[in-house]
């Protein structure tokens, strides 16, 4: 049961931490907040006034930077040890075991924990108690001791509602309903969930109050109380309202897989799952069973097992793929309709102006005798007539236009075929990259990786757009740049990538080479540029120029040992070579200190 810091931040996105003796101080999080708080602690004397400013500080950082949050936590030991009271002695110990919590080390902030849930509760300070206790509840469940996690769980529940923090005890009944259905006790489970989901009610938090009664609702049915869970599922979820018991059932199946997936017991969620894809296969359930083989997928990918999680994986984007081609297709039928129907209408009105005219020519033969009368009533109908032509020819422009936009939904669909193909193959290379040991072996591999993500980025904005524009340029390369830095793990403060990207558009001729291009500059930056944890930062600007584009990439890392006039070799700049040459590129390399490389195109961009 992996959990974040303080169970009450994984359980309530929102809510106050428990793994904080008291609430964050969030407005202090800011960086300029925490230097005058700094500025301010540096003109204090070395007693007890500067524990407030510790603590301040304490709460700015221990999310953001938790090793200088832990500097705090042990200069504010020192002096409470030194002449604070009991209850900020207390608060020391809990700041210094949160700072370990915080950086995964549960194991050693375990006995800071203790020792200030001992002076809490010597001083009976319920509040501070009940929610330390809540700590060491957590890191016993994430140590897999469920039965003392449910016992710390149950007296820190007490506290909390002793001292009147009905809240953060409403949070904690929710973590000890789920150990105790992780023990299979559900039917206390499910008592506990109704519990917490009422108190946060009272408190005005009822979407959070109906997340756990859907909570309720699972362990309802682990207890065998089916009919009731159906029941307790459909008051809740809102998309359920109205529809048949039996996809309700499968809706709960597919919850409880993924909650005992989360909570490692991968048996009962094959179980669950399976189950839930016999009966979304028996009804019909397209949409459900899609979602039951994502839910497979990942099951097989945490049991370890690669060719099976893939299997899923193609079945999931199979049925996915049908669900785009049945809305794809009833538009495209609607449109077809249209253009028919307008059509159809366009030659009634052939027909009929053919009618008119030799309905004219009788008329001009019976009136010759009053030719005065027969040629004001000829004129007018002349007129008639041309604006019945005028609509014709507007409703078969209206044809022709539906015909094109038919015409631009088949094109979208392409789009999406490639781009899902290129997720078969990079679902492909990430269960070979998983295989793979050596680091010197996946390099290529994830570097494949990055390539591929590049031109699904392109298929994928022509997808989501018409695909005549071509390619908007900035959001692409700013989702690029964002793509490799999570490929690369590489932080935000170690380096930054700033991106000076005008607003232009390329066809797709361009913008896949081009993008592949700046693909291998940036990863070459972020592998070669930085060694040793060096800091740095890595500047991509696309610009206008006067009969072109002007395309620089620059870092500021260790440089080319040898500046060349060139495109420099390796692995990945011969690709940027190649490609250079494709887009008939003048290519220019500078070097130290730092790196910048330059290409200019001759193909200006298109406006959109």
């Amino acid at each position: 049961m992996r959990r974040m810091p303080g169970s009450m931040v994984a359980a309530l996105p929102g809510w106050r931490a428990i793994v904080l003796p008291w609430a964050l101080l969030g407005a202090l999080s800011l960086p300029a907040q925490v230097d005058s708080l700094e500025r301010v602690l540096a003109g204090l004397p070395q007693d007890t006034s500067r524990l407030p400013v510790l603590r301040a500080l304490f709460h700015a950082e221990v999310f953001r930077r938790p090793a200088r949050a832990s500097m705090h936590a042990e200069a504010f030991a020192v002096l409470a040890d030194a002449g604070g009271t009991a209850h900020q002695r207390a608060q020391a110990q809990a700041m210094l075991g949160q700072a370990l919590y915080v950086r995964g080390d549960g194991l050693s902030a375990l006995p800071h924990f203790q020792r200030s849930l001992a002076t809490y509760r010597a001083e009976g300070l319920l509040g501070g108690s009940g929610m330390v206790q809540a700590n060491i509840a957590s890191i016993l469940a994430d140590a897999r001791h469920w039965n003392e996690a449910r016992t710390a769980y149950a007296r820190a529940l007490a506290d909390l509602e002793q001292a009147g923090e009905h809240e953060w005890a409403a949070g904690v009944e929710r973590e000890l309903a789920q150990v105790l259905q992780v023990l299979g006790r559900h039917d206390s489970a499910a008592l506990h969930y109704r519990r917490s989901a009422e108190a946060l009610e009272r408190h005005g938090m009822a979407r959070h109050a109906h997340e756990i009664l859907l909570d309720e609702a699972g362990a309802l049915f682990r207890s065998g109380r089916t009919t009731e869970a159906v029941d307790r599922f459909r008051a809740v979820d809102s998309a359920s309202v109205g529809v048949p018991a039996p996809l309700v059932l499968i809706r709960l199946l597919l919850r409880s897989g993924r909650w005992s997936l989360a909570h490692d017991q991968p048996a009962d969620a094959d179980s669950l799952l399976r189950r839930a894809l016999r009966l979304a296969v028996d009804g019909g359930f397209v949409l459900e069973r899609t979602l039951v083989h994502e839910a497979l997928s990942d099951l097989e990918v945490a049991l370890g097992r690669p060719d099976s999680a893939l299997a899923q994986l193609r079945r999931f984007i199979q049925w996915n793929d049908t669900l785009d081609a049945r809305s794809d297709a009833a538009a495209i039928l609607a449109l077809e309709r249209r253009a028919s129907d307008a059509l159809s209408k366009a030659e009634l009105e052939h027909r009929a102006a053919v009618i008119a005219r030799q309905r004219t020519q009788l008329v001009l033969v019976g009136a010759a005798v009053l030719l005065l009368a027969a040629i004001a009533f000829a004129l007018a109908f002349v007129l008639r007539r041309e604006r019945r032509h005028r609509n014709a020819l507007a409703d078969r422009t209206h044809a022709l236009e539906d015909a094109l936009q038919a015409k631009g939904l088949l094109l979208r669909e392409i789009h999406h075929r490639v781009k899902n193909n290129l997720q078969i193959v990079s679902g492909l290379l990430r269960a070979q990259l998983r295989a793979i040991r050596d680091p010197a072996a996946r390099a290529p591999v994830r570097d494949g990786l990055d390539r591929i993500r590049s031109m699904s980025l392109i298929h994928q904005d022509l997808y989501q757009h018409d695909g005549v524009q071509g390619i908007e340029m900035a959001p692409y390369v700013e989702r690029l740049a964002q793509g490799l830095r999570r490929s690369h793990a590489v932080d935000e403060d170690h380096v930054t990538i700033h991106l000076d990207v005008a607003p232009l558009w390329l066809d797709v001729d361009t913008a896949i080479p081009l993008g592949l291009v700046i693909n291998e500059l940036i990863t070459n930056a972020l592998k070669h540029a930085f060694p040793d944890g060096r800091k740095g930062r890595i500047e991509v600007s696309l610009h206008h120029q006067r009969d072109g584009l002007l395309l620089t990439v620059a870092d500021d890392g260790v440089g080319l040992s040898e500046p060349l006039p060139g495109i420099v070799d390796g692995s990945g700049l011969v690709l940027v070579r190649t490609f250079a040459e494709k887009l008939k590129a003048e290519q220019l390399v500078r070097t130290g200190p730092g790196t910048t490389v330059q290409l200019r195109l001759h193909t200006p961009p298109h406006a959109p």
